[in-house]
């Protein structure tokens, strides 16, 4: 089962890997309360069923969440990294439409610097903090 919730609809979608269908559902997006269109949606293609829908995976997407992200829109942030690595936010990679471009406008980083904590540890592969 997928959902994505929107600022309009909310989509639901389940599919059945033993016999590859799909149902699709949407319900009228809830803002003050999201996970009211979700349970909307869902139980809207759980009834429309007359067998049992066991639900082996639930993924959840958020279009509210990338379009605040790309409007910037939200509340302040704060971000916690590993030493060495506050500023990597702002370097970015390599991949630039322009590499060499020293000109060329960078986008406003989600978190400010001065609200990144740096701390002096790491997590090890087997989960163990170094």
């Amino acid at each position: 089962m997928g959902v994505d919730a929107g600022g309009t609809l909310t989509d639901v979608c389940f599919f059945n890997q033993e016999t590859g269908q799909l149902k699709v559902a949407r319900a009228s997006s809830t803002p003050a309360d999201p996970s009211r269109a979700v349970i909307n949606g869902v139980r809207e293609i759980l009834t429309r069923s007359s067998e049992p829908m066991p639900v082996v995976y639930f993924a959840h997407g958020s279009t509210v969440a990338t379009n605040a992200l790309i409007q910037k829109k939200g509340v302040k942030t704060g971000l916690i990294t590993t030493d060495g690595f506050r500023d990597q936010l702002e370097l970015g990679r390599a991949k630039r439409p322009h590499l060499y471009d020293l000109q060329i406008d960078k986008p406003v980083p989600l978190v400010k610097r001065n609200l990144r904590i740096k701390i002096r540890e790491r997590i090890l592969h087997d989960g163990r903090v170094e």
